[in-house]
């Protein structure tokens, strides 16, 4: 972590990373959707933990969005609405492995990287202004 940069930054930061990972893997011909989809997860997991460290309240080890999200303060709550979450939980605990889920589709691909988007920018800009 740079020594200037609060905690919570740098959660946020590694979320967009995670992001434009996932927009920059959808944009080549073989898109890998099953990674797209987990970074988006990953990208919104870790932007929702960035509000517990802003508020340096410990989160639950878990990548369950919901649980997160259910978590957060009261008051954060009630300013921030976040997209998708169990879509996105779904690709971070499902698809990880091989098994009986099927992979994402190209449609699926791309909904989970608006709902990371907008996750993304709707925490960044409730932290902005607290």
């Amino acid at each position: 972590m740079n020594e200037n940069q609060p905690e919570w930054k740098t959660w946020l930061k590694y979320a967009e990373e995670d992001l434009n990972s996932a927009i920059a893997l959808s944009k080549t011909m073989e898109q890998f959707p099953r990674n797209v989809c987990y970074l988006c997860q990953q990208s919104t997991e870790k932007a929702i933990k960035s509000i517990f460290v802003f508020f340096n309240i410990p989160f639950p080890r878990k990548h369950d969005l919901e649980l997160l999200y259910d978590n957060l303060p009261e008051e954060c709550k009630r300013k921030i609405y976040l997209e998708g979450l169990s879509d996105l939980t779904e690709w971070a605990i499902e698809i990880r492995y091989p098994g009986e889920t099927p992979l994402p589709e190209e449609t699926e691909m791309n909904e989970a990287i608006q709902f990371a988007k907008k996750n993304y920018s709707t925490i960044i800009s409730y932290l902005e202004t607290e």
